[in-house]
């Protein structure tokens, strides 16, 4: 629900964007994967703003260093994800390489 808060209030403007990373399936098994992944389709279609999303399927601890290859740069990060100790570890070191000066 998060990213639809965030497709909703603060994606406003026509050059926004929202970035997410989230394993579904690789993480939750099959089937519940599955489901939670097409209420995320369904929940954020229904904020009228689906076009604005860049979707990651994956786990950050993979995704991250391709993002960061690829200097992609953000204004905002917010982390809802593993409470895993490295895990967040992890995903804080490396979000300094995705903040844009004067971001």
């Amino acid at each position: 629900m998060s990213a639809c808060w965030f497709l909703t209030n603060v994606c406003t403007n026509e050059r926004s964007s929202l970035t997410c990373v989230d394993p579904f399936e690789k993480l939750m098994g099959d089937d519940f994967g599955m489901k939670k992944r097409l209420a995320f389709t369904y929940n954020t279609n229904k904020t009228g703003a689906a076009s604005k999303l860049d979707l990651h399927v994956g786990f950050s601890r993979n995704v991250l260093p391709t993002m960061i290859h690829q200097q992609m740069k953000f204004d905002i990060i917010y982390v809802d994800g593993s409470h895993e100790r490295i895990d967040t570890f992890m995903i804080l070191r490396m979000h300094g390489n995705f903040f844009k000066i004067m971001g």
